[in-house]
């Protein structure tokens, strides 16, 4: 799910004013009374909007009886075996259960707060293809792993079971080696270098 205009949900804590922009067609006797506006939601140019808006959908999954995990983007909730997990990144959350009665509270309690978009089964998550089977999940990293293939010409390469036989700068492939590494343990390419 998305939140629509995430950052422009929470209120403003401290006083904060910006001025009028150029071009921008206000009576003189309004910028006479009041040369500055005062800021009460926060904006996408303020470097606190998204402090703000983490703070704020924060305390909303706390009344929702969601709890904050060790992960600083989990949540769950929990009602005798019956489950709902949240994993929230930046302004989409993704929301799973094993109860469509309390998923279907959970996402009720989170538009009554913010107008949000519903995106459907996941598909995609951080680079990550999903594929929902009947009894299983699959996750596949191949378009990243393309990606890197074809960013060091290696594209037509032919398949072995290692790829120590490949000779190239190691530092150069840390990078991506290490986001594969880190976002799916069991990968079927081999990345011992």
């Amino acid at each position: 799910m998305d939140v629509v205009t995430a950052f422009l949900n929470p209120d403003v804590e401290e006083e904060i004013y910006i001025q009028f922009r150029q071009g921008l067609e206000v009576p003189e006797e309004f910028k006479k009374r009041a040369p500055a506006l005062r800021l009460l939601k926060g904006l996408y140019v303020l470097k606190q909007a998204p402090r703000l808006w983490n703070d704020a959908v924060h305390a909303t999954l706390h009344r929702l009886n969601l709890t904050h995990c060790n992960s600083p983007c989990l949540y769950v909730r929990k009602e005798k075996s019956d489950f709902v997990i949240i994993a929230l990144y930046v302004d989409d959350l993704i929301l799973t259960s094993n109860s469509s009665a309390l998923l279907s509270k959970v996402e009720i309690g989170l538009k009554e707060n913010y107008k949000m978009t519903d995106l459907g089964e996941l598909s995609w998550c951080l680079g990550i293809q999903v594929a929902q089977c009947q009894d299983s999940v699959q996750l596949t990293q191949r378009s990243h792993i393309l990606k890197m293939l074809e960013r060091f010409g290696m594209q037509d390469c032919k398949p072995c079971k290692t790829s120590s036989a490949v000779h190239f700068k190691k530092e150069c492939l840390s990078g991506g080696k290490l986001y594969l590494r880190r976002t799916l343990k069991d990968m079927r390419v081999s990345l011992d270098l």
